[in-house]
């Protein structure tokens, strides 16, 4: 599990574990046997989030036509 984020977190951001709390949620819905890991990434804008994998969620970003 990939998370992108625009700046680096913040103490409370990292205290709070984000990452490790969506981790834990998605690992209830599938079987125990799969392996898990998270990584976070900071890609400030206009950096693009690759187009990789699976998105479930994603920031907005302007097409290429209206920039």
């Amino acid at each position: 599990m990939r998370l992108y984020y625009d700046k680096p977190l913040t103490q409370e951001e990292l205290d709070s574990d984000i990452p490790g709390a969506i981790l834990v949620e998605m690992m209830g819905d599938f079987p125990q046997e799969m392996n898990w890991k998270d990584e976070v990434i900071i890609l400030p804008y206009p950096n693009k989030i690759p187009d990789k994998g699976l998105c479930v969620f994603q920031r907005y970003e302007l097409s290429l036509e209206q920039e």
